[in-house]
Formats: structure tokens, C-alpha cells, sequence
């Protein structure tokens, strides 16, 4: 007897399809979970919902598929929640002063990054006159990227791409105080993450080193001395402090007379860049260079001269910045142009071509990475001291003799070389 089931055919399985894939290849959309998307290229995940009837696309910020499901949990829930109300600009920069001081009061940001953002939203509200009458979300991503393509200079100097950015980002957080979130803020920024930013940031590169010589430095201060302005000589006091002792502005303008040390030859400077929590000193010792020495004797036979009095608490410098002076200066001595932070750079620059080893100068110039960041920046140096340091490479043969050989034939060469 037959079994009756023995001839019966097995059903034809269908493989239910569990992804779809954009035409460009660039998203992933998962059937099984709705409003979860990937994007391929990274593989980060994203929430794709639909929120008071527009759709909205947020990162999840991860590319694994277990926490991003949790994460689009959350967002659903975060989303479900009535809108906060979007109030204006002015709303958002209030609120956003008030987080810069609660942050400084309670010692999550330092005063000097504080002042920073505090410049770059002085700036923006600059560089757009009434912005904060304007409702934030009336503000359109064609007006943000208009501003953004001309907030590039201030009085003929262009900005830098770090100040540019910070702007920005500067921007996206009092946005983001007024009630905008998400890429609901127009000043998103495009990333890897976040490809439908509506903003891009300029690119840093490093900029290159293109010091003063010695001599044009002595003709640089001259000029700003001499220059006939009511601040002339602090100006050119300021340059050479910085130059001599490789401080940042913001660490130059703190540093009292009772912080040099005559005796042992040092000056005690503020570290400003200090981080919170961190186990670096608060303070560093920049030793002397003779032409320190020198300044700083000078200063003070000049201001006691001027009836001034030099007490324990008075500043070594009595002005804060003197870039118009150097940019003129630069320009009368045909020199490209520097800012108070290239003095910096030039006092590393001398002391490694002076044969200080870099770990030693990182020291002095308040890095905590050893000399990693040194390395990165001055170890190129300049032409004239690359051709001094390879004329010490002779092959282990005497100067004499190489000079000999240089001028030689090759078969004589050889010869000499052979005997």
C-alpha cells in the first residue's frame, strides 16, 4: 500500500524581500521596521517618520542595527511630543548667552572659549542686520547659505576657515535655542552622518609658515616704534614680548612684574588652554632668552623714566592687541603678512634652529603632547637653516675631503675613494 503523501510535491517557498535600496544606491530601507533607513556608505542608520504630516530624517548615530531599532524607539516617542514653540532669533541668542554664562559658572567652559563664542555671535549679528527681529523658522536655507557665502571678510581681511565654521556652529545653537531641532534648523551642517545638512563648512588646511627673518623682524619693530602713533612703543613692546617669549595674546596681556623671576631668569605664564579636570599645572616657566633680559630691562628704565611706578601688580604690556601696527609694518618692510600669533610660531621657529630640541620648546610653548604637535608644525623650518643642516651630512667622510671629491671627476673619484 502506498502512502499517499509519498507523491506529493513540496510548495514553492517565496523569499519575502526584507530591504530596499534607493536607485542610487546610497540609502537602505528596512520593509521589516518602518522608519528605518541606513545609509550605505557609511552605514549609519537613521530615523525616516513622517512628524505633523512632513517626513523627517534624523541620525541615529550608530551602524549597529539592535541599538539603532532602540534609538528609533525613542525618536518616535521624542516626536509624538507636541513641538516646543519657535520663537525669534533674539529669543534664541538670549537664551543662548544665558547657557555660555550658567557654563562658565559652573566650570564646563573656560573663559577664553567663552569670549570666543561670544565674538562669533557679536559677528553674526553684524554680518545680518535685524536678524534678531526675525521668527527663526521663517528664515530659509537660500538666506543661511547666502550668508554664508558672504561672511568671508571684515574690512578687507578675510576671516579664517576655524572662525568661519564656529560661526556657524555658533548659529545652529542659537537656532536650535529658539525651538529649531533637527534639519528643521536651516543651519545644519552637511557631515558624513548627516548628508542632508543644509550647510558646508570651509575646509582647513594648514597654513604655512611664512616668518620674518631676523632682520626684517628688528626692522618690523623699528617701524611700529617709530611710527608716530600715540601707542607706538607699547605696540612694538607687545611684538617684542610675544616674539621672546612665545606666549599666546590672551596669556601676554595677563603677566604681571611680580611674575618675573630676575634672580633665576624665568617668567611665569598663565596656561590659558589648560583643560578643566586636567592634570596639567595651571602655570608654566618660560626661561629667558638674552634678548628677553634685555626688553625687559629696558621697559623698565623707560617707564620709570616716564614717571611711572613698577609695582608687583602692573602689566609688562600696557596694550592688548597691535595687529594694525604690524600689518602696516609688514607692508612698509616688504615682508608677508603676520598676526600676534605668528610671533609665537617665530620664537619656536629660532629656538629649534637654534639647536633646542623640540621636546624642550613644546615645554616652554605650553604643549602637554611631548613635542608630538611641534613636530606637525615647525618640522619643516625654513630653506636657509634645511641647506645649513645638510651641509652636516658628509657620509662619514671629512669636509675636506668632500669638498675635494665634489669638484673631481668621476674616475678620479674613484680613485681617491679606492685609495
Amino acid at each position: 500500500m502506498t502512502n499517499p503523501t509519498s507523491n506529493r510535491t513540496a510548495a514553492p517557498t517565496r523569499s519575502r524581500k526584507l530591504t530596499a535600496t534607493s536607485a542610487d544606491g546610497k540609502w537602505e530601507t528596512f520593509l521589516a521596521h518602518a522608519g528605518l533607513r541606513r545609509y550605505v556608505p557609511t552605514g549609519i542608520f537613521f530615523a525616516y517618520l513622517k512628524v505633523n504630516g512632513k517626513r523627517r530624517l534624523e541620525t541615529l548615530k550608530t551602524d549597529v542595527k539592535t541599538v539603532a531599532l532602540d534609538n528609533l524607539a525613542l525618536k518616535r516617542k521624542q516626536w509624538r511630543k507636541p513641538a516646543a514653540a519657535v520663537g525669534t532669533v533674539g529669543d534664541g541668542i538670549a537664551k543662548y548667552e544665558q547657557q555660555l554664562a550658567a557654563d562658565l559658572a559652573a566650570q564646563k567652559l573656560k573663559p577664553i572659549s567663552r569670549d570666543y563664542n561670544v565674538r562669533c555671535l557679536t559677528q553674526i549679528k553684524k554680518s545680518w542686520p535685524g536678524l534678531a527681529l526675525r521668527d527663526a523658522n521663517s528664515l530659509t536655507t537660500e538666506e543661511l547659505r547666502n550668508w554664508t557665502a558672504n561672511f568671508t571678510s571684515k574690512k578687507g581681511i578675510a576671516f579664517s576657515p576655524q572662525f568661519h565654521n564656529n560661526c556657524i556652529n555658533v548659529f545652529h545653537a542659537v537656532l536650535a535655542m529658539a525651538g529649531l531641532e533637527g534639519n528643521e534648523n536651516p543651519a545644519s551642517v552637511k557631515t558624513k552622518e548627516n548628508p542632508n545638512g543644509n550647510l558646508e563648512r570651509r575646509p582647513i588646511g594648514r597654513k604655512p609658515l611664512n616668518l620674518p627673518t631676523a632682520e626684517q623682524f628688528e626692522k618690523l619693530v623699528y617701524e611700529i616704534e617709530h611710527s608716530g602713533a600715540g601707542q607706538s612703543k607699547d605696540a612694538a613692546a607687545l611684538v617684542r614680548f610675544l616674539a621672546y617669549s612665545g606666549t599666546r595674546i590672551s596669556e601676554a596681556v595677563q603677566i604681571k612684574w611680580r611674575d618675573v623671576n630676575w634672580d633665576e631668569g624665568y617668567i611665569v605664564v598663565p596656561c590659558l588652554k589648560r583643560r578643566f579636570g586636567s592634570s596639567e599645572l595651571p602655570t608654566r616657566e618660560v626661561p629667558f632668552v638674552p634678548a628677553m633680559r634685555t626688553f625687559l630691562e629696558s621697559e623698565k628704565t623707560r617707564w620709570q623714566a616716564a614717571g611711572h611706578e613698577i609695582t608687583p601688580d602692573a602689566k609688562i604690556v600696557r596694550v592688548c592687541e597691535c595687529q594694525k601696527s604690524l600689518t602696516r609694518a609688514c607692508a612698509v618692510v616688504g615682508c608677508a603678512r603676520i598676526t600676534h600669533h605668528d610671533l609665537r610660531h617665530l620664537f619656536v621657529t629660532f629656538c629649534i634652529e637654534a639647536g633646542i630640541d623640540i621636546p624642550t620648546v613644546s615645554r616652554w610653548a605650553g604643549h602637554s603632547d611631548g613635542g608630538a604637535l611641534a613636530m606637525r608644525v615647525y618640522g619643516h623650518l625654513r630653506r636657509e637653516h634645511s641647506l645649513r643642516m645638510a651641509q652636516r651630512v658628509t657620509f662619514g667622510l671629512p669636509a675636506a675631503q668632500q669638498a675635494t671629491l665634489a669638484n673631481a671627476e668621476p674616475t678620479k673619484q674613484l680613485a681617491e675613494i679606492a685609495s
